[in-house]
């Protein structure tokens, strides 16, 4: 066989023996370099595959050719056609060598020279050196290694490993959505609506006090349990409060029965119109307030305030220990003008001059909200300072503002 024929060969057998080493290079190196398990093999498992595709394409090629160079008996397998020059180990042109591109003449050449390479024991070799062949496989590495490390940003779903998590992501915590009225109102109108209802008290003297009361535990108070008598009495006061809802569905009907606006509407409790009258005791059928979501005459009711004077502490009322009753009397009181309420325990006594109102207390006045109105469901109790579905504008209505309520 020609010295250049033998020697292309060589170097193709090389690069069959190079290749799927530098596969394995290539895998090894995406393991180092913290790409996912599946991507490195996924890279070697390509590479053997387009080298096994080469190979069967080459063995095929040569098959062909050889059937393709088969002559029928009889037939010259010297032409004219076949004739060429040949050239010595230095270029130099030499005499014609006919039937030198003949296949039986190259098949017995082949034969000849491995026959006589391996009779006498000498090795086989190329002019491909040895750091020719580590940069060729260190190139190859690279190649698969750049394409493993692309197809694993491109296809980042498909993997089983978990990944890390990152220092934020473990430090996340979810927050639960507010409700209207805390969206609405994110502090309430009074310390006494806040929880137990203890911060309404005059033990609270200062503006800083009654900031500090109303940051308290807002929200639904626990309810405790009742007594089978205590259960069968609420009833029948609910059954009777439930009457003052139909029979005031409206302001119109509430000022035609002699309540007056006692606030204008508030987030969280609604606009308070009150009846003096009902104000001595206590009595389901009958409360002193009535609670509406404005104060135009077709503002409906949302529920029921029970303001009631009793000295030494709260008035009895309700069955069973959940009807907390609060008061308004932190740091000197509402602030009142004309019998409606025009500033909050917070404001200052000079605040509340300037609103043309005065700093009043309301000595031995209870109160507690009773949210009975089937047109607004408050879970956070019959009983709570506050309705967290009732949300709406300070001074307008329920259904104001960009949080505006959630009725039934």
């Amino acid at each position: 066989m020609e010295p250049t024929a033998t020697k292309g060969l060589m170097r193709l057998r090389t690069l069959f023996v190079i290749a799927p080493w530098a596969s394995l290079v290539a895998g090894g190196a995406q393991l180092l370099d913290g790409r996912r398990i599946t991507h490195a093999a996924i890279a070697v498992a390509a590479s053997f595959g387009v080298l096994g595709g080469v190979r069967l394409v080459l063995a095929a090629r040569v098959q062909w050719r050889r059937l393709r160079s088969w002559r029928r008996p009889g037939e010259s397998s010297v032409s004219p056609a076949r004739t060429r020059s040949v050239r010595d180990g230095y270029g130099s042109p030499t005499r014609a060598c006919p039937g030198a591109g003949s296949p039986a003449r190259r098949r017995a050449r082949w034969g000849h020279t491995m026959r006589s390479t391996r009779s006498s024991g000498e090795p086989m070799t190329s002019r491909i050196g040895s750091p020719k062949v580590v940069i060729g496989a260190g190139l190859i590495a690279l190649a698969l290694a750049g394409c493993g490390g692309s197809s694993s940003k491109a296809s980042g779903s498909a993997t089983t490993v978990a990944p890390k998590p990152t220092p934020t992501s473990a430090r996340v915590k979810t927050v639960a959505a507010k409700s209207p009225c805390e969206e609405a109102a994110p502090t309430p109108a009074s310390p006494g609506e806040v929880g137990a209802g203890g911060g309404g008290s005059a033990a609270v003297k200062t503006a800083a006090a009654v900031a500090a009361e109303e940051h308290g535990g807002r929200g639904a108070v626990p309810q405790l349990p009742l007594t089978k008598a205590e259960r069968a009495t609420l009833d029948a006061q609910l059954d009777a409060a439930k009457t003052v809802v139909t029979t005031y569905p409206t302001v119109k009907q509430a000022i035609a029965a002699g309540y007056m606006m006692s606030t204008v509407y508030v987030p969280c409790i609604g606009a308070h119109y009150t009846n003096i009258g009902y104000a001595s005791h206590f009595d389901p059928a009958h409360p002193s307030e009535l609670l509406y979501a404005g104060t135009s005459l077709d503002s409906k009711i949302v529920g029921l305030s029970y303001l009631v004077w009793h000295s030494n502490g709260p008035p009895p009322g309700f069955a069973g220990p959940n009807d907390r009753w609060h008061q308004h009397n932190a740091n000197g009181g509402l602030c009142i003008k004309g019998g409606v309420v025009v500033a909050g325990e917070e404001s200052t006594r000079q605040q509340c001059a300037a609103a043309g109102g005065s700093k009043t207390l309301l000595t031995d006045v209870w109160m507690v909200h009773a949210w009975i109105a089937p047109s607004i469901t408050c879970a956070w109790g019959v009983f709570s300072g506050e309705c967290p579905n009732l949300g709406g504008k300070l001074d307008g209505t329920a259904y104001d503002g960009p949080y505006p309520s959630k009725f039934s």
